[in-house]
């Protein structure tokens, strides 16, 4: 059982694995700020990061201050941000990503630096396709305007966790006269993700177009948006069976 979440706290040293004789201390809690956090031998063996700030570093206490090799920190990231992980010398050891865990092991405590061992227990790797977000629209629009973007899919999402996210669009479109062309757009934001150009050869042409882009590091309610417009030599154009998805791969 991780040190701090209840149950006896188990330690080892060259004789071999042995228990502290109390009880694990309740977890701490740090909000990320842009500082440091100094953990010492009276610091809780838990911490939860929570927050949006970015900069946070943990440092490790003088490992000559600790009961000896064993002696553990179990460290989970609810933050939006990464989280620096140092020694007491203050060399970096480790960045702990958002939904993260890693516990911080003394494997040496002979030198106040000490010598750390970390093992990750969940990575945010782990959260691949736990958000999916999608919005359709299967009816004809047209647009003969090729100044004016007619939206034909908004799709806004809840707040999303901190994290990687691929949009994907699809769609068929078709034009009312033969060697004309549709401009699109999809946007995140009021940003571009993606434009094109197509060209359609005549009336009887059904083009089914599709792409994706993936965007990292975002949080927090994004808003997406399929437009499109005719070509400026073009004339009527239609959109139609027209598809918008997000979902999270990292």
């Amino acid at each position: 059982m991780p040190n701090g979440l209840g149950g006896p706290i188990f330690h080892g040293n060259n004789r071999g694995l042995y228990i502290v004789d109390r009880l694990a201390t309740p977890p701490g809690v740090q909000v990320t700020a842009a500082g440091t956090l100094a953990l010492d031998n009276g610091s809780p063996y838990a911490w939860f990061f929570t927050g949006t700030t970015a900069g946070q570093i943990v440092t490790m206490p003088n490992a000559t201050t600790l009961v000896g090799a064993g002696h553990t920190y179990d460290l989970w990231n609810f933050s939006t941000q990464n989280i620096e992980i140092r020694d007491s010398t203050n060399v970096l050891l480790a960045t702990l990503k958002p939904n993260g865990r890693t516990l911080v092991i003394l494997r040496d405590g002979t030198t106040a630096t000490g010598v750390w061992a970390l093992t990750y227990t969940l990575d945010n790797g782990n959260v691949f396709g736990t958000q999916l977000y999608y919005q359709e629209d299967n009816g004809e629009t047209s647009n003969n305007s090729a100044t004016t973007w007619v939206n034909k899919i908004t799709l806004t999402t809840p707040t999303l966790p901190f994290g990687d996210y691929l949009t994907q669009f699809q769609f068929n479109w078709r034009s009312a006269n033969a060697d004309r062309q549709l401009e699109f757009r999809v946007q995140r934001g009021g940003a571009d993700l993606d434009t094109g150009l197509p060209f359609t050869g005549s009336t009887a042409d059904r083009q089914l177009i599709s792409g994706f882009r993936r965007v990292t590091s975002i949080s927090g309610v994004q808003t997406y948006t399929l437009d499109f417009r005719r070509g400026a030599s073009s004339t009527t154009v239609y959109m139609y069976n027209a598809r918008l998805f997000v979902w999270r791969v990292g």
